[in-house]
């Protein structure tokens, strides 16, 4: 049942950045379903995916300044 429900879903064309320090693909993971995905190419996924890749951000901290964090994505993306 789950499964129709992930096959109903809107669907969103997206392409993840590229990085020169990780090449592996992206894993995201929705109710128990698996999602890899290659950087770089243009691909469809559910809407869920495109909500947990908005929500999964780093902390990073310009300069080395510690007192001015930046919230960053972990998995630049850009929807096509």
């Amino acid at each position: 049942m789950a499964d129709k429900k992930i096959m109903a879903e809107k669907r969103v064309n997206i392409i993840i950045a590229e990085d020169d320090k990780d090449t592996q693909p992206v894993q995201v993971g929705v109710n128990g379903r698996m999602y890899i995905i290659r950087r770089g190419v243009k691909v469809s996924v559910p809407s869920s995916v495109v909500e947990i890749l908005e929500h999964a951000i780093r902390t990073v901290y310009p300069s080395g300044d510690l007192s001015k964090p930046r919230h960053v994505l972990q998995y630049p993306f850009q929807k096509v």
